[in-house]
């Protein structure tokens, strides 16, 4: 009986502990939740922020940009509307080019603007077909160029200038 009379108070003793630890565990759960509730309603501020890639969203949780990087040395950023198409875009690759493009509503390329590794670089402008219409160029060497084109694809005017100074003018429509 003595044994008996033993085993229950052992019992007792660890529903007491038991009662003692969810009551604990209670306290600081509710505390937590008071904390993360109290939380502060002001901007977050870091003097670095680390990362391979990240995302703003507005207040219905869309994407409006994001950035990232991949392991073959590309770097981009998009920004995109309220629709979810993207508008602007620009990246980085590892050989060192880099470059803008701009979309319209539509979702079409109308203006690329870039960098080449060599040293040039180019301004382009499409029409709302995505058709190629202007060109403009600057070369390592100094020359240039202006390219406009038809609605045919057909040049319309054409204007550069060599790296010795020399110039040239054709405006092959109007022959």
């Amino acid at each position: 009986m003595d044994t008996l009379h033993h085993e229950i108070q052992s019992l007792k003793t660890s529903v007491r502990r038991q009662r003692f630890a969810i009551y604990g565990l209670s306290a600081v759960l509710a505390g937590m939740a008071l904390l993360g509730a109290a939380r502060s309603t002001e901007d977050a501020k870091f003097d670095m922020v680390t990362c391979r890639g990240w995302q703003v969203v507005d207040k219905d949780g869309k994407v409006r940009i994001s950035a990232e990087t991949d392991a073959d040395g590309k770097a981009a950023a998009q920004w995109f509307d309220k629709d979810g198409k993207v508008r602007i875009a620009a990246a980085t690759i590892a050989n060192g080019d880099s470059g803008v493009e701009w979309f319209g509503k539509d979702g079409k390329k109308r203006i690329n603007a870039a960098t080449i590794a060599d040293g040039s670089a180019g301004v382009s402008w499409f029409d709302s077909g995505e058709r190629w219409r202007v060109a403009v160029v600057t070369a390592t060497d100094g020359s240039a160029g202006l390219l406009v084109l038809g609605q045919d694809g057909k040049p319309q005017i054409e204007a550069s200038t060599s790296a010795d100074g020399s110039t040239n003018f054709s405006a092959p429509a109007a022959k």
